[in-house]
């Protein structure tokens, strides 16, 4: 792939991802996909949102509650791959990026910041987390060059990722979604040191001959596959790379690079399965459709002790010097030795001797069950019930789009992708897992992270969800997790519509007298459904966006709606309860109306104004009164969907008379 063809990939990958044109606003989402694979796409985006005008050098910002880490990043874009060559790193970029701990700490900057979130959200949550101990790091994405004097002089608080950084970081990533397995490993050289012996032969019965060899790999064999092949060696592991800051692989990353010649000691191996192997009489292995099942860890890892080594190697150097310096890093992992399992497996064998094998080469070592729920039976269930109801359920990483284009029938539900009738609709296992916690009264960010519930197929939020076998996963189950995805999707539509009216505010204030970005408000404001009608009018009548109708704006629509960006797991909570609470939740389900956007949509519309503002509102009120919390921790916090609850039972009505049941109606049912 040329570099200009590479640069239109990632300009058209980022345009999907972010459903934007405008580069400048669709890299921003591309790395944060890339670089920071912990952060969902909700999160993405409200770590983008608001920023990107007067954003004081922060065009994202999120805070880890997990590593207890603040993060501050900046982007900076190019229109053309000539133009990203062309395009140089300027100093202040870094300057004003480093001083932005500065600016968040000082009360009249706070005070008359223009940026809204900044203002509002940013610097109350930047110092609750620096109070309590938090580090901050911050990123510089930047499709060009920069010089290294300028990388080295800010290298201690700023990470700095040039054009050919985010180039070959995206190549990573599209292996990823790639579900070709390498057709043949190149020839290796085997070797047991100090022993004429070079390999070990058994053949083991089992639904036929399997044959096994044992052989010792070079830490230099392993990076050279790995460079060549990247995601695709690993498409049958159960897991990819865990990242450098996983506690083990931080071990295997600094014995690799300051103790290679005792690596293998502390190492378990790796496993390799494929469907044929031959080693000629030179000791040369050949390997055909191979896969890494078990050890995924180890190899990249090395991989990352490589590029970590090459990097410092390139300092100072010319461009003509980085071929020596990957050379001569190499030849650092030759002193590695690690010990292989090779196992012989039909390619593209799907056999319980194939699952088997994934499974338990990798449960000898500490993998978390998370990885392996995917092929578990009531998994497949799911499957093949959301396929009965016209929805295909993605429970493997890439299955959707390998399906999408492969024009061929789903191997396990002998359908094509354009036979589902609700095939736009994407229902994943992660989606589905924090949804339909959500759905089942556990909204709270911290309970509906799917990476906590997918950990434990054996902890009792895995199994209130999906169950644990093919008869937990009844007609009805799945027709209730259509209902919450529904549910979730409609609240998720309005959302983005609400937010797209808010940044078009944020610009708007920033020029008051453009009457582009004035017709362009007023347009996105009337496209929010659940607004009153005669707020929109009232807008749609402003001519001129002064002092006093700036703030009459800011009370009638941002402050009173801006929680309504991050409430959407919230929302499903309090949907469903209205639902149970009037025993409408079983209707809905019998007369399969759990899948009828339009009808759902038509109800929900009419319940989310009354929600937002006489519940979340007035409970976050509350709160923010008495513990001065922020948006995020108003949503994080455990309790809080216990008090939006009791909120709605103490609802007080327009007349005496009227119930919960009048407050929230359900038409034609």
């Amino acid at each position: 792939m040329t570099e200009k063809s590479l640069f239109q990939d990632i300009r058209r990958y980022a345009t999907e991802l972010s459903k934007e044109e405008d580069i400048t606003k669709s890299f921003p989402y591309l790395c944060l996909k890339i670089y920071f694979s912990k952060l969902s796409d909700e999160n993405i985006e409200h770590a983008l949102s608001g920023l990107g005008s007067n954003d004081e050098s922060i065009d994202a910002f999120w805070i880890d509650d997990e590593d207890q880490i603040i993060n501050i990043v900046q982007f900076k874009s190019s229109v053309s791959e000539k133009k990203a060559r062309e395009n140089r790193a300027q100093k202040s970029w870094f300057s004003f990026l480093a001083d932005v701990d500065n600016k968040l700490n000082d009360d009249i900057f706070s005070k008359n910041c223009k940026n809204e979130r900044i203002k509002n959200e940013i610097v109350i949550e930047y110092r609750q987390a620096k109070h309590s101990g938090y580090t901050v790091k911050r990123y510089l994405f930047h499709l060009g060059n920069c010089t290294e004097a300028i990388v080295q002089n800010y290298k201690n608080i700023i990470e700095y990722y040039s054009l050919d950084d985010i180039y070959e970081k995206f190549r990573e990533f599209k292996s990823m979604t790639s579900f070709d397995n390498p057709k043949e490993i190149s020839p290796i050289t085997l070797e047991f040191p100090d022993t004429n012996i070079k390999y070990l032969k058994y053949q083991a019965q089992y639904n036929g001959i399997k044959d096994t060899y044992v052989v010792i790999l070079t830490g230099k064999d392993l990076i050279k596959l790995r460079k060549e092949h990247r995601y695709q060696l690993f498409n049958r592991n159960v897991r990819y790379f865990l990242g450098e800051t996983n506690i083990v692989n931080k071990e295997i990353i600094k014995t690799a690079i300051n103790n290679p010649e005792i690596f293998y000691c502390f190492n378990n191996g790796i496993t390799i399965t494929c469907s044929q192997c031959t080693i000629n009489k030179n000791n040369l292995l050949r390997l055909i459709y191979p896969q890494i099942i078990n050890g995924a860890q180890t190899v990249n890892s090395l991989y990352s002790a490589y590029e970590r080594m090459v990097k410092e190697r390139k300092k100072g150097r010319t461009p003509q010097d980085t071929q020596d310096a990957e050379l001569s890093a190499l030849r650092h992992f030759e002193d590695i030795k690690v010990l292989c399992r090779i196992v012989t497996s039909t390619k593209g064998e799907q056999t319980d001797y194939a699952r088997k094998l994934t499974e338990y080469t990798n449960k000898q070592n500490d993998v978390k069950v998370f990885d392996f729920c995917a092929n578990r039976p009531e998994q497949r269930e799911i499957q093949k019930k959301m396929a009965k109801y016209g929805y295909f359920y993605e429970r493997k990483r890439g299955e959707r789009e390998y399906f999408k284009k492969s024009k061929m029938p789903h191997e396990d539900l002998n359908m094509l992708f354009d036979a589902f009738k609700y095939k736009d609709i994407k229902i994943n296992i992660q989606t589905l897992a924090g949804i339909y916690q959500a759905y089942l009264g556990k909204p709270s960010y911290v309970e509906v992270d799917y990476k906590t519930i997918l950990s434990n197929c054996s902890g009792e939020d895995y199994k209130t969800i999906f169950g644990t076998n093919i008869t937990d996963v009844t007609d009805e189950k799945v027709k209730s997790m259509i209902l919450a995805i529904n549910i979730y999707n409609i609240i998720d539509r309005h959302v983005k519509d609400y937010e797209k009216a808010n940044k078009a505010w944020l610009e708007l204030i920033q020029s008051p007298s453009d009457d582009i970005k004035i017709k362009n408000f007023k347009d996105k404001v009337l496209k929010i459904e659940f607004l009153n009608m005669d707020l929109k009018e009232d807008i749609n009548k402003i001519n001129k966006f002064d002092e006093t109708t700036i703030s009459e704006v800011n009370q009638l629509l941002i402050n009173k709606y801006g929680l309504f960006t991050r409430s959407k797991y919230m929302f499903t909570g309090l949907i469903k309860f209205i639902l149970d609470k009037n025993e409408y939740t079983q209707k809905i389900l019998d007369n399969d109306l759990y899948n009828n956007i339009k009808y759902l949509n038509s109800n929900f519309i009419t319940w989310i104004r009354p929600i937002m503002t006489d519940v979340i509102k007035a409970v976050y009120n509350e709160m923010e009164k008495s513990e001065s919390m922020s948006m995020e921790k108003f949503y994080k916090k455990v309790g809080n969907f216990g008090k939006l609850i009791n909120k709605i039972n103490d609802l007080r009505y327009d007349r005496d008379d009227w119930s919960l049941k009048q407050k929230f109606k359900l038409k034609n049912i």
